[in-house]
C-alpha cells in the first residue's frame, strides 16, 4: 500500500518551482525555505528515492506532510477526494452562516437574519464593518469561524463574480475589536472584487475547487488546481502572509487503451478509421517527451518534396483551441494510409473517475491548404501516479 510506504517519511529533496500561476467556481464552504519531496509511482510502486526522515520544523511544514500522507492513499480512491480530505481533517470548532442579498432594481442590500449561533456581539461587529463585495448573482455568502486561534471568530466571504471565466472570489476578514477588517499585512489588488481576498476560482477554463481543513488545530484553505497531467494542492493559512505557500504537486501519466470514434458509416470522416496501435504509441511518446520550442518545428506528417517553405508549418502546427480547454500536445494521427495533425486536449483533467482519464483529439488535414478541422474524437485510458513533490511556491 502506498500509505504504508510513505507514512512517516520525508521524500527526497527536489528543486522548488517559482513559476507564476494564475488561479482562474463553485461554493466551497466546508465542502468545498524549500524542502521538496519526490517519488515515482504507478498503479504499483515503480520506484522512489527517499531522504532520511526529518522532523517538521514549523506548523505549515508539519501540516503539509500530514496532507501528503493522506493523499498517497486517497488520490486513486473511488471515494471523492474532497470528501476524503474533509473526513481526514474535519473542522470541529463552531461555525455559523448567513447571506447578503441584493435587489438589482433598487440597488439595495439586505443581510439575512442571523440564527442563534451568531452572538449579538458578532452581529454588531458585522454591521459595524465596511464590507463591499461584488456579486453577479445577487448573493454573497458569509461564514463565521475562528481562523487564527485567537478565541474570536473571523469572517469568510464567498461571492460569485462571473465574467468570462465564471470566477468566484474568497476573502477573509479578521475580528478586530468591534468590527471585521482585512489583515493589515495583506497586499490588496487594485482590481479586487473582494475585501481580504485569499484566492479566486475559475469555473470555466480550469479545474479548481477548494475546501477548509483543520490540520493539527490550524485552519487552512486547501486550493486545488488541476490539469490533464498535473494537480496542485495549495495550503493557505488565513492572515499568514509569505512569498510562497506550501504545495503538493502530483503528476500523472495515462496509458491510453480506448477510442470512442464517430460512426464508421461516415466514410468521409477520418476519425472513424484511426490506426489505434499507432495512436496509442504516439500518445505515450507525447507524455514521455518534453517538447522544446524551436523556430522550425519538426513535421508530424510526411512533407511532400515540392512543399514551399512558407507551407512547412502546416505539417507541424496544431489547431487553435478554445481558452476553456487544456491543450496537451500535438501528434500525428494515421487513418488508413493518410496522416493528419492531431491536437490533443482535455477539460483540465476532469474525468469520470480517479483512475480514468479522457482526452479529445481534433484532426486537421495538413495536405489541404487552409483546411478546417475535419473531425474530433475521444481517447481514454488508465491514469497512473507518476511523481509527487512537496515544497513552497507562489500562489499567483
Amino acid at each position: 500500500m502506498l500509505t504504508d510506504f510513505f507514512a512517516g517519511h520525508q521524500p527526497a529533496p527536489y528543486a522548488p518551482s517559482h513559476a507564476k500561476r494564475s488561479l482562474t467556481a463553485q461554493p466551497f464552504l466546508l465542502r468545498r525555505h524549500s524542502r521538496i519531496v519526490s517519488a515515482v509511482l504507478g498503479c504499483t510502486l515503480l520506484g522512489s528515492v527517499l531522504a532520511p526522515a526529518v522532523a517538521a520544523t514549523n506548523k505549515d511544514e508539519a501540516a503539509l506532510y500530514k496532507l501528503y500522507d493522506v493523499l498517497t492513499s486517497q488520490l486513486l480512491s473511488d471515494r471523492p477526494l474532497e470528501e476524503s480530505l474533509v473526513a481526514a481533517f474535519p473542522i470541529k470548532r463552531p461555525i455559523s452562516y448567513f447571506e447578503q442579498q441584493f435587489n438589482v432594481e433598487t440597488d439595495s442590500a439586505k443581510l439575512s437574519k442571523p440564527d442563534q449561533s451568531i452572538s449579538p456581539d458578532e452581529w454588531k461587529a458585522i454591521q459595524n464593518s465596511d464590507i463591499t463585495a461584488y456579486s453577479e448573482s445577487g448573493n454573497i455568502s458569509y461564514t463565521l469561524m475562528d481562523l487564527d486561534n485567537d478565541g474570536q471568530r473571523d469572517l469568510i466571504i464567498e461571492s460569485y463574480i462571473g465574467g468570462t471565466g465564471l470566477f468566484s472570489y474568497t476573502g477573509v476578514l479578521k475580528r478586530d475589536g468591534e468590527q471585521f477588517v482585512a489583515d493589515a499585512d495583506a497586499a490588496p489588488e487594485d482590481d479586487s472584487f473582494m475585501p481580504g481576498e485569499l484566492f479566486t476560482e475559475n469555473g470555466r477554463g480550469a479545474n479548481q475547487w477548494s475546501t477548509w481543513l483543520d490540520i493539527d488545530g490550524q485552519i487552512y484553505a486547501l486550493f486545488f488546481d488541476g490539469t490533464f497531467s498535473q494537480e496542485k494542492f495549495y495550503l493557505l493559512r488565513p492572515f499568514h502572509h509569505t512569498a510562497e505557500v506550501p504545495v503538493i504537486t502530483v503528476s500523472y501519466k495515462t496509458e491510453f487503451t480506448g477510442v470512442t470514434p464517430p460512426d464508421k458509416r461516415a466514410r468521409t470522416n477520418p476519425a472513424a478509421y484511426v490506426d489505434q496501435a499507432k495512436l496509442f504509441s504516439e500518445l505515450g511518446n507525447m507524455q514521455n517527451t518534453k517538447t522544446v520550442a524551436t523556430d522550425v518545428p519538426t513535421p508530424l506528417c510526411p512533407v511532400p518534396a515540392d512543399t514551399a517553405p512558407e507551407d512547412l508549418g502546416s505539417y507541424s502546427i496544431g489547431s487553435a483551441l478554445h481558452y476553456s480547454v487544456d491543450g496537451i500536445g500535438t501528434i500525428p494521427v494515421w487513418a488508413e494510409s493518410s496522416c493528419y495533425v492531431g491536437s490533443v486536449y482535455s477539460y483540465f483533467g476532469l474525468a469520470p473517475g480517479a483512475r480514468r482519464a479522457e482526452a479529445q483529439i481534433l484532426l486537421r488535414d495538413p495536405y489541404t491548404p487552409d483546411s478546417e478541422e475535419l473531425s474530433e474524437f475521444t481517447v481514454w485510458g488508465v491514469r497512473k501516479l507518476h511523481t509527487m513533490a512537496v515544497g513552497w511556491e507562489k500562489l499567483y
